[in-house]
């Protein structure tokens, strides 16, 4: 018993190392320069690697036919995609590096952990070293000494490495009744809105809807609803006016902020996204439908990955095989939302709101690792339905 409880904290660690990583990443670029900044995510990969090097051993002992077949699929595209798509190798290779390093140790981790209390107390605790970092950048924006927070400027890593600590802020704020909690979300989302990114705003707030509706009972869901799509119509309809009104606001007291700033004057506006990014793809994409180009074939088109998830996978393997992946993700996330019974269900739903919505306007699903995250809780929570099941059948 003594050697499980081990066992889970030391894996639940190791996602934990994972995800403040990615914070510390981004946030002593703001802080100490980039140049500095990358040679600490480079030691924090090697410390990364190490521990993973570490619980490898007792992964490999208890790997099953799911993971087995994981880990054929993952080394076969992978090796097809350089063999069969060399003109894409100059842009994969950095994505397979991050992939095999990151995202591929995750799913194996996650999916080796049996108490998700673990990795949920592990991940609250993490949680709270972000706090003093936010509070220790609003003090120096409020001292003027960070460029980063001046009107224009744009910290997308950033803001999307504090959109899981805010989520489970939010999430014990509302499991625990417990206000400090949501003032902890409040504290790093408004360092997110100084960081200039819509998207982590967006994914917090998809989420903290979410957690409205679910823990409503039945009769007032459906004032919930009322109420929140009331909300959502006069946001629709007056959105640029509201905008204007908080962008003013700030301003009045030295606060500059981006998202507000463009939402005031530019409206929902994609950042070039529309005409620089997705027309010359969908242009492709409409002369040859059926095209099987590869991951990371966009790169050789616009310079960069597509932005949209529908649009990568499109793309990359063809309207068939690309929409029949789309069709198969979709049915996962929405079973995800009716795992209630699930033991682990909170955590897929934490991770499920910091990737997919994401996954529509930035980021790329091969190198996401909240989604492959995501993927891995609901893999194992299939699995265990499915054992569950055939127990109660040999039973009766």
């Amino acid at each position: 018993m003594r050697k499980t409880i081990n066992r889970n904290q030391q894996l639940s660690r190791y996602i934990s190392l994972v995800i403040i990583s990615f914070f510390f990443a981004n946030v002593n670029s703001v802080l100490i320069g980039a140049s500095l900044a990358s040679t600490i995510s480079i030691l924090l990969k090697i410390i990364i690697g190490v521990f993973f090097l570490l619980v490898l051993p007792r992964l490999i002992n208890r790997l099953d036919w799911n993971m087995f077949l994981y880990i054929i699929i993952s080394i076969l595209t992978i090796f097809l995609n350089f063999i069969v798509f060399p003109e894409t190798a100059p842009y994969f290779i950095n994505t397979a590096f991050t992939y095999i390093t990151v995202c591929f140790p995750c799913v194996l981790v996650i999916y080796e952990i049996d108490n998700y209390n673990a990795l949920l107390d592990s991940l609250v605790k993490t949680s709270y070293i972000v706090i003093p970092f936010c509070v220790i950048l609003l003090f120096l924006r409020l001292q003027n000494r960070l460029s980063f927070f001046l009107e224009g400027h744009y910290q997308m890593g950033l803001g999307y490495a504090l959109v899981l600590p805010a989520l489970i802020f939010l999430y014990k704020s509302k499991r625990e009744k417990r206000t400090v909690f949501f003032f902890y979300a409040a504290i790093i989302s408004f360092t997110i809105l100084l960081c200039g990114s819509r998207g982590p705003l967006l994914e917090i707030l998809l989420y903290y809807i979410y957690l409205e509706y679910s823990n409503n009972k039945t009769k007032q869901r459906k004032l919930f609803l009322i109420f929140s799509s009331v909300v959502l119509i006069i946001l629709l309809l007056f959105y640029n006016k509201i905008a204007f009104l908080f962008y003013q606001v700030f301003n009045s007291i030295g606060i500059s902020s981006r998202v507000l700033r463009t939402l005031a004057y530019d409206g929902i506006y994609l950042s070039g996204r529309d005409n620089l990014l997705y027309t010359p793809l969908m242009s492709m994409i409409d002369k040859n439908p059926y095209s099987i180009r590869g991951i990371n074939s966009e790169w050789i088109i616009v310079g960069v990955y597509a932005h949209n998830m529908v649009l990568e996978l499109v793309y990359q393997f063809g309207v068939v095989l690309g929409s029949l992946i789309l069709f198969v993700i979709a049915v996962n996330i929405i079973k995800s939302f009716r795992l209630i019974e699930c033991t682990h269900s909170d955590l897929i739903m934490l991770f499920l709101f910091s990737s997919i919505p994401c996954l529509l306007f930035s980021s790329s699903l091969w190198n996401k690792t909240e989604f492959w995250i995501w993927f891995s809780l609901y893999a194992k929570s299939m699995s265990q339905s499915r054992k569950m099941y055939l127990k109660k059948k040999l039973l009766f």
